[in-house]
């Protein structure tokens, strides 16, 4: 506020850079360090589905190939294989310094395919509410997959004994 008050611009103050990625490349690195520090996690990834919610990248360039080196990852394979920002990511995701335990990275990579998958369908159903604007659409079959949309979204049962 005191460098507003100068005449200055606040933000040449805040010693912080702007975050420059959105959630999107933040999750999905985390993802990949997961897949760096513990491999054998990608079996829980199906790389068609992780297609199919990503946008290819390099960072989706390079979880692929850490899903595809599996358990037995040799890093120098992989780097050698990839294009040179994926293989700038994986360098730089190997030699960060604090290491993420088996538990959290597992975590992270079931949290980020979950956020994946909510965002595409939150995605489906905008462009389906688009499609019931338009005056020539076929709003029963644009109601009945929304609804199929919305059922998927919805838990199939509530746990025996938990919170109605």
């Amino acid at each position: 506020m005191r460098a507003a008050e100068r005449g200055e611009d606040a933000r040449d103050a805040v010693p912080v850079r702007p975050r420059r990625d959105g959630p999107e490349e933040r999750n999905l690195r985390q993802l990949a360090r997961g897949l760096v520090e513990h491999p054998a996690l990608g079996d829980r990834i199906r790389r068609d589905e992780l297609a199919a919610l990503v946008e290819p990248g390099p960072i989706t360039e390079l979880i692929d190939a850490l899903v595809e080196a599996g358990p037995a990852l040799d890093l120098e394979a992989v780097a050698v294989q990839l294009a040179d920002e994926a293989r700038a990511l994986l360098r730089s995701l190997a030699v960060e310094d604090e290491a993420l335990d088996e538990a959290a990275a597992r975590r992270t990579v079931d949290d980020t395919l979950e956020w994946l998958r909510k965002r595409q369908l939150k995605r489906k159903k905008r462009e389906l509410t688009q499609q019931l604007r338009d005056p020539g659409a076929d709003a029963d079959a644009v109601l009945k997959e929304k609804q199929r949309l919305i059922s998927e979204e919805k838990p199939a049962h509530s746990p025996v004994g938990g919170p109605l």
